[in-house]
């Protein structure tokens, strides 16, 4: 008996013992979320050389590098879906869910029942501030992401956090923000302005921190368009301009909200959009996307030391997370060169050639064509009108795949019918497939192609990102702060696992839709 007593008393301190160390573990009063676009795992190891040191000569923080040697480091962190876009990147990173939950499959997808057109983060009921509307709708919101996010799990828990998210991409800034941030603020590039939505601004009045950063940004003239010349808005956007622009919103922000200075911990979001521009124009081997990656590697530092100047506690009570949202495959010219096979798929005459098909077997629709778009390698056939007509939705995807599978550089075909019945591509694919694919939003034809294998893109200098191949699906995490173990780490990590980590870190539920673990290995419970 005197035995037992005896081990109780142990269990009991053993367990209270656990319980007090992580009561008594350091939560984060700022977390900062930094994602860069189109950043593919390589560009830390092929140009570290030429990145900031960890910490200068001056005192100030350096880049990438300050975050290799004082945080934990994955170097080859993986998306394990279909198509690696930036919506989809910015969605899997906030809500640690994959699409086939959030609903999220694309950059933008095909309303079946109206067959009409629809971008991800676009709301009609949620104008944009300022006019010069950019494109699709002439409003933005999160409504089409199904689920919450790592800001959204801070205010269940702590309603007084803060959460910002800042991008020049809008779908950037409103998937990484989620449904209940303060602010979600983009740059309207039809305007060239930093703009925002009624959805976060009731009042239709955007901050007067943005006014005068707008204000600045045009007196400075680093957007400047001269269609005379040959110059535009975009053009200033891929180049380090972008992330000099981006940069120095983020720090009007900080000074503005006063993050990290309250009982609650804050998030603060920022994707870096510039990288992409730069890398769909260049490719991921050219001089100019070196040029960008010394870029992002300035602005990281500056966003790091704004951060350390605004934060009362400095870095001491901040949680620093970055990877990107997708990487790239080599451009033509780049694969060209060094003897890699190489291969374009002309979508829109593959559409067109199947239409011409579907007529000869199933006769001419009434209204419009069968096939009704191609995005990303989906095809949408016209749904209401096979309704209309009495026809078999699954032959005629059938039929569709049979045509597909002869265009050189197909992988596999797979439609929505098959996805019903489970009649999917082996392995890694039926994987991918069963994580992307989403009734009503995914196509009813979905084309797989082989490796480097590309949409025409028209210039050979141009890239693209629509596969789960590893060079569209592999991109670094860096973790820093005082709850973290520094060090690189070979240990298998998902995008998943950011959402459920943080979360973890700031003593709060992991996102609704969150599947991924976890990273245990760097948490440092004292």
């Amino acid at each position: 008996m005197r035995k037992r007593i005896v081990s109780f008393a142990f269990l009991l301190g053993f367990f209270a013992l656990n319980s007090t160390s992580f009561a008594a573990f350091h939560r984060p009063k700022l977390i900062v979320l930094v994602v860069i676009d189109q950043f593919r795992a390589d560009y830390l190891t092929r140009f570290e050389s030429q990145f900031l040191p960890p910490i200068q000569k001056d005192g100030k923080l350096g880049g990438f590098r300050y975050l290799m040697t004082h945080g934990a480091y994955f170097p080859q962190a993986k998306y394990d879906v279909m198509n690696s876009v930036t919506a989809v990147g910015h969605m899997t990173i906030s809500t640690g869910s994959y699409p086939y939950q959030s609903g999220i499959v694309a950059n933008e997808w095909l309303n079946q029942d109206t067959q009409k057109e629809i971008y991800c983060t676009e709301d009609p009921q949620f104008p944009l501030l300022g006019g010069n509307v950019e494109a699709l709708s002439d409003g933005r919101s999160p409504r089409n992401l199904i689920g919450s996010t790592i800001g959204d799990q801070l205010k269940l828990s702590y309603p007084h956090s803060k959460v910002l998210s800042l991008s020049i991409k809008d779908r950037a800034a409103i998937l990484l923000g989620g449904h209940t941030a303060d602010l979600a603020l983009w740059l309207n590039r039809k305007a060239g302005v930093w703009t925002s939505s009624e959805y976060y601004l009731p009042t239709k009045k955007l901050p007067s921190w943005v006014e005068r950063l707008n204000e600045k940004t045009r007196a400075s003239g680093k957007l400047v368009e001269k269609l005379g010349e040959k110059s535009n808005y975009k053009d200033s956007i891929a180049s380090p301009i972008g992330n000099e622009m981006t940069a120095e919103a983020v720090e009007a922000a900080l000074s503005a909200f006063q993050l990290g200075g309250g009982n609650d911990p804050d998030l603060f979001a920022v994707s870096l959009s510039s990288h992409d521009a730069a890398g769909h124009k260049y490719g991921p081997n050219s001089p100019e996307m070196e040029e960008m990656t010394i870029s992002d590697d300035r602005t990281l530092s500056r966003i790091l030391n704004a951060v350390q100047a605004t934060t009362p506690d400095g870095l001491k009570n901040t949680l620093i997370v970055l990877t990107g949202d997708h990487g790239a495959a080599p451009n033509e010219e780049w694969s060209k060169l060094i003897r890699l096979p190489y291969e374009k798929i002309d979508t829109r005459q593959a559409q067109d050639q199947l239409n011409k098909l579907l007529e000869t077997q199933f006769g001419k629709p009434s209204t419009g064509s069968w096939v009704v778009a191609e995005m990303g390698f989906h095809f949408y056939l016209n749904q209401p009108e096979i309704r209309s007509k009495g026809l078999d939705l699954g032959k005629m995807e059938a039929v569709g795949k049979s045509f597909l599978k002869t265009i050189p550089g197909v992988a596999h075909v797979f439609t929505s019918s098959e996805v019903i019945s489970g009649r999917l591509p082996p392995g890694k694919f039926e994987r991918q497939i069963l994580h992307s694919y989403f009734p009503g939003r995914s196509g009813d034809l979905v084309v797989i192609p082989r490796p480097f294998v590309t949409p025409r893109l028209g210039n050979p200098k141009a890239t693209t990102h629509v596969t789960g191949y590893s060079y569209d699906q592999t991109v670094p995490i860096l973790i820093a702060g005082s709850q973290v173990h520094s060090g690189t780490y070979a240990s298998q990590a998902e995008v998943i696992d950011i959402a459920p980590t943080v979360t973890f870190l700031a003593g709060v539920i992991a996102p609704s839709s969150s599947e991924g673990r976890v990273l245990s290995e760097v948490i440092n419970i004292k």
